[in-house]
């Protein structure tokens, strides 16, 4: 063969010393090579991880801190959008309902449950990171779950959103 010319993606031309040439449709399967069973669990064993999604600058403060306390999943941030423009960030479990009917947590609520908690003047991400492992959420109770391997548990009730001004 004295040569191999790329022709488009997915397509080869081989051309060989006597000057014939063959035309070969190629597909790399290097990712699918490289992506072993190995490499899919040690990958998911890292994401796994709350320090690994809070490097992440999309993620928020809680993401993969608040844990739902039936099943155990990360609840994931929802913002709701109400016609009059106002937003809502709160906090809800991913398992569908029939599954898992697990209370939901406003953002706000959360931060300020957090800072009265740690006796914060504010709320600080670090402060937390440095004093809790993560927070768990079961019917309305918010249990935080210190480094030093003890747990505090508080009920909440969501503030009512007000009825908008017609």
């Amino acid at each position: 063969m004295s040569d191999i010319n790329v022709l488009k993606p997915g397509l080869l031309e081989f051309i060989f010393y006597d000057n014939s040439k063959k035309k070969v449709p190629w597909q790399s399967k290097a990712r699918k090579d490289w992506w072993t069973d190995e490499a899919k669990l040690a990958y998911s064993k890292k994401r796994s991880q709350s320090e690994f999604s809070r490097k992440i600058e999309r993620f928020n403060a809680f993401s993969s801190f608040v844990k739902c306390g039936k099943c155990g999943l990360s609840y994931r941030r929802q913002t709701r959008y109400y016609k009059n423009g106002d937003q809502l960030k709160c906090f809800t479990c991913p398992s569908p309902a029939d599954e898992c009917s697990n209370s939901t947590i406003n953002q706000s609520l959360l931060e300020d449950l957090v800072t009265e908690k740690l006796n914060l003047p504010s709320f600080y991400k670090e402060e937390m990171y440095k004093n809790l492992s993560h927070i768990s959420i079961q019917d309305n109770k918010l249990t935080f779950h210190y480094k030093g391997g003890h747990e505090h548990t508080i009920s909440y009730e969501n503030p009512i959103r007000p009825k908008p001004k017609t």
